[in-house]
Parts: structure tokens; sequence; C-alpha cells
């Protein structure tokens, strides 16, 4: 059965340089789904390559925190991924939302949601894949308020469990000090993004901000973020700090993070649902309508620090950068 005659088409979600992201519903089971179609017509082999590539790490995982790929379609236009529809939205805009209300979030959901990210981290990672664009919006949230890690877009697959990366490839704001100096990295480098979104949540700012792109990777390889609120725990800030260590091999692995969050499998959603209900009620619109599927693939950016020359691939530079830069 094709695409077109297994799936509607409800509304479009998300959009990007190569195509769109619809809210799709199973003219069978009338169960929701998300499409990820992506337009290959004019595409080079190397794109084409890489949403290939995305369709096959999708196959290889299997986490209850990890966004679920359901099957894919090609055409001669377009390779079409079906996956897991998250109605929460993603965390990037329950962030937003909770910076708007002035309302910080209890630290024990704080480290429920770390343990249930670290927990999808130690399974890619066990696998032999980064992930390399560990950002809010490539988090998503079910209605149920468990989070699930998405977008394996720019992923690298690792043929032995010390091999390293060398390619430039994430979004700026959450770049490792590693991958800011041209070096070799490893799957710490998720690691020391997973530690900025944790600032963000309990801070309701970017680790590192600068107002431009060599002011950025500066502050990321020389600077440290400004305290978190008081308002957290001694723990929960030294846990962040552990996170953002500039030497990659003192930070922790995902599994360490796991015993340092006190996260089981089990998973109650009594703790976070709350929010999803209120994010819910104090919306005029529909909470998919701003979903952040993203769909692009890389743009490079390049960026001079010294003599070194270091060139960034990033798939949504436009969207991280617009309210941060003036460029």
């Amino acid at each position: 059965m094709n695409y077109s005659s297994k799936y509607t088409e409800m509304r479009t979600i998300g959009k990007g340089s190569f195509g769109h992201a619809f809210l799709v519903k199973n003219n069978l089971t009338k169960k929701q789904y998300i499409s990820k179609k992506i337009d290959i017509t004019g595409m080079s082999p190397e794109d084409i390559k890489k949403v290939e590539q995305e369709v096959i790490l999708m196959q290889r995982f299997s986490h209850p925190h990890i966004v679920k790929y359901i099957e894919s379609f090609t055409t001669e236009a377009d390779i079409i991924i079906i996956m897991e529809y998250c109605a929460g939205g993603d965390l990037a805009q329950l962030v937003s939302y909770h910076k708007s209300i002035s309302t910080p979030f209890p630290e024990a959901t704080l480290l429920e949601w770390l343990g249930q990210l670290s927990s999808a981290l130690e399974h890619i990672h066990s696998l032999k894949i980064i992930h390399r664009d560990i950002k809010p919006s490539n988090v998503f949230m079910t209605s149920g308020g468990k989070l699930k890690l998405g977008d394996f877009g720019v992923s690298k697959i690792l043929e032995h469990t010390n091999d390293v990366a060398v390619t430039q490839i994430g979004t700026p704001l959450y770049m490792s000090p590693e991958v800011c100096n041209s070096m070799p990295y490893t799957n710490k480098s998720d690691i020391w993004a997973l530690g900025c979104v944790l600032y963000e949540m309990a801070s309701f700012e970017r680790a590192f901000t600068a107002n431009s792109l060599v002011a950025l990777a500066m502050q990321i390889i020389e600077s440290e973020p400004i305290p978190i609120p008081k308002i957290y725990s001694a723990k929960l800030s030294k846990l962040i700090d552990k996170m953002l260590l500039k030497n990659p091999a003192r930070r922790p692995t995902a599994l360490e993070l796991l015993g340092d969050t006190g996260f089981v499998p089990s998973y109650d959603s009594k703790n976070v649902s709350s929010f999803i209900d209120e994010f819910r009620e104090e919306q005029e619109f529909s909470l998919i309508s701003g979903l952040d599927y993203t769909l692009g693939f890389e743009t490079s950016v390049s960026l001079k620090i010294g003599n070194a020359s270091t060139s960034y691939a990033n798939e949504t530079y436009e969207d991280d950068f617009e309210s941060v830069f003036n460029i």
C-alpha cells in the first residue's frame, strides 16, 4: 500500500528547506502520526544519503524515550518517514511558556526528565551512535509528559566504541568545546549538549550566548555559565557543572547520569502531566500548530578563531540564531 492510500494529511506542522512535516491519520486504524516528507528532487546524492541514514538509524532504535519509527516510503520525488506523534509539543515550547509566566520547574521534574533523556542517550551510545544535535526543539513530549529524543538526521555511526568523529555538525549554541576547537569528539559531546539543555530548563536562559559566531565559540571554549537560580540544590548545580566540564574525559557517561538522577525505567506521569494540561489551557491555538519537526539539512557556517578555521554544518541555523544574532 502506498503512502497516499494509507495516510491522510491533516495539517502541516513544520517545514524546512527540503520539505514539510504533517500530522497524518492512518486511514485504517485512525491513529495519528507524524509524516516527515522530504523532497529529494534536485537534492545532491550526499543529502539523499543523509535522509536514508536517518531512516536506517530510526529503525535500529527501540526505546521508550526515543521517538518511534513506524515506516517509510520512497517515491521519485520524496522520502517519507512516518513516526510517532508526540502530542505534548517540544521542550523548547514548554520552557518558553514557563519562562513567560515566571514559573520554574520543580527540581524533581528536571531530574526525572534528565533521567529519561540520559536513558535515551545510553541506548544510542550503546549502539555506537552520536546524536550530534541535542537541543530543546529536538526533544518531544507525549500527552502524558514523557520526554522523547528525536531528529537523528545528523547522527554519526561509529565503527568501534572508542572511535571519534571529526565533522562539525549540530547547532552552534549547544556545541561542545572540542567541536568548537575542530578537535575529534566522542559521545561526550552529546553529554555537553544535554547539560546545556538541562541548564536552560533550570535557568530559562541559554548556557552560552554571544553576538557573533566567533564570540560564541570563545564563550564555549573559555567561559563558564552563570550559576543556575538558587532555588535549586547544590546537587543539581554540580550535576550541570559536571556535564559542562571543558575536558570531555571528565564528563559523566549517560549511564553515570542515570545513577546520578536515580531514574528508573518505570514511568509515572503524574509528576509532569500537569505542565502539559496547563500549557494546553493557556494556548489560544492548537498545541500541534507549533511543533518543530525539523526538515532542513546542513548549512555550512565558516568560523575562524585565530589561525584555525572551523566549518560548522547546522541544519537549523536560521531558527536557532534568528533571535540571538543579528545576521
